[in-house]
């Protein structure tokens, strides 16, 4: 039913007009504007946007899934890929004050 897939296109859209200028959306999303708050991370809540973002680009073709989903993966090395004392490299989180919490979800 192709009502369903609309459906999705559409809340899909709508984060996607809102996303942050460092492609990283937070993980709350104001369902009446697409705007999303709260912390930054890969983690429980946070993880799904790029998994979507990935299977749209697969499953429909668009270059804006793909573009959007590449410009996040930078910005998630640039802003959240951080290395231990003992070489360690892990994902952190940054909290909705803005801090960065060295530990990693998942």
């Amino acid at each position: 039913d192709p009502r369903y897939k609309e459906a999705g296109d559409r809340a899909m859209l709508t984060v996607l007009n809102h996303v942050p200028e460092d492609h990283l959306p937070r993980i709350y999303v104001d369902v009446k504007n697409g705007r999303t708050s709260g912390a930054l991370t890969l983690g429980a809540r946070g993880d799904s946007y790029y998994e979507y973002l990935l299977k749209q680009w697969i499953q429909t073709g668009a270059t804006r899934y793909r573009d959007e989903y590449f410009a996040a993966v930078q910005s998630i090395k640039d802003k959240l890929v951080f290395s231990s004392r003992r070489g360690l490299t892990y994902i952190a989180e940054i909290l909705e004050s803005q801090r960065i919490s060295h530990k990693m979800d998942h």
